[in-house]
């Protein structure tokens, strides 16, 4: 990673890990401190899939007619 200060390698400082990582960061050169957020972005791919197999886990159950007795 750049620093946007003066474009030299930076270095990270320190790290906190959660939902979103965000990395504290220095720069090797001027020293300038800044942070960078790391976050996973949601692919509506699998958001369909994970319904799709619930239904099939799980289908609908159907209501008994005059036909089913």
């Amino acid at each position: 990673m750049f620093c946007p200060k003066c474009a030299e390698n930076t270095y990270v400082k320190y790290t906190e890990n959660g939902i979103i990582r965000r990395r504290y960061r220095q720069c090797i050169s001027c020293g300038y401190r800044f942070f960078t957020v790391e976050a996973i972005d949601s692919d509506s791919y699998w958001d369909d899939y994970k319904n799709i197999t619930k239904e099939y886990i799980n289908p609908p159950k159907k209501e008994k007619t005059l036909f089913d007795l």
